[in-house]
């Protein structure tokens, strides 16, 4: 009899998930005579989608797009090409979901946007966590974001930013107490403004895709912030 490791034993059973997912059956796992071991239950679907994103932002930043097939993806992630194309039917799909990605993994750098003192400040974290990500991620995956999600047949407006109505509630507030308190200068009203530092924000980032990378993405964001809130030069975020 062969026996297999535990890591081989996971590749099984991740791949007879895939198949039966494809086939739209029911999978259940279950203990193997002779491993010593059981198997952990665990949220497969998630995990083989998960699996697939990041194994593809890896090979997209190392390689660049043009030059990674669906094979090589499905080889980096250890999924069957199966399980890839039951989750994403097209390439546009996949970057759909890597700017899915992006907002998850940029909502756990945000610290607090409730801390005390320096409200000004931050509003800029809350944008900052979002431009670490995407340079993490690299211009050109970020140009294919914005083609996909542009090419949406129909799409809620919330869906092309990281701007939620949570978000929006939050970073009012923090602009009237930084209104109040002197830090900034525009009087404008909070969720107005809220609107438009993310209109500024990403008409840089934008621009960062453009030119690939030529520019310095937190620093003319920084300078953006600073020309629409006109802060007192105590709390400029990009010092003269």
């Amino acid at each position: 009899m062969q026996l297999y490791t535990c890591i081989e034993l996971q590749s099984i059973y991740t791949s007879l998930f895939d198949i039966c997912q494809y086939l739209r059956l029911k999978f259940y796992p279950c203990f193997c005579w002779g491993v010593g071991i059981p198997v952990v239950k665990r949220n497969y679907k998630m995990n083989t989608y998960r699996k697939i994103i990041e194994g593809a932002i890896r090979l997209y930043r190392d390689k660049g797009i043009e030059n990674v097939s669906i094979k090589e993806i499905c080889q980096e992630a250890h999924v069957t090409r199966n399980a890839f194309y039951y989750y994403f039917k097209s390439r546009d799909m996949l970057f759909d979901a890597i700017a899915d990605w992006i907002l998850e993994r940029s909502r756990e750098r945000v610290v607090s946007l409730y801390g005390e003192g320096e409200y000004y400040a931050q509003i800029w974290e809350f944008y900052k966590a979002y431009l670490l990500t995407e340079l993490e991620i690299g211009p050109e995956i970020m140009n294919r974001i914005f083609l996909a999600r542009t090419k949406k047949e129909s799409s809620d407006y919330y869906d092309y930013s990281y701007i939620d109505p949570k978000t929006v509630l939050a970073i009012s507030d923090l602009i009237k107490k930084a209104q109040q308190s002197g830090h900034i200068r525009n009087q404008g009203r909070p969720e107005d403004l809220v609107w438009a530092s993310y209109a500024m924000v990403r008409g840089v980032n934008i621009n960062w895709c453009f030119v690939f990378g030529r520019c310095d993405l937190l620093a003319d964001s920084q300078k953006a912030l600073d020309l629409l809130f006109e802060p007192v030069e105590e709390y400029r975020l990009c010092r003269k």
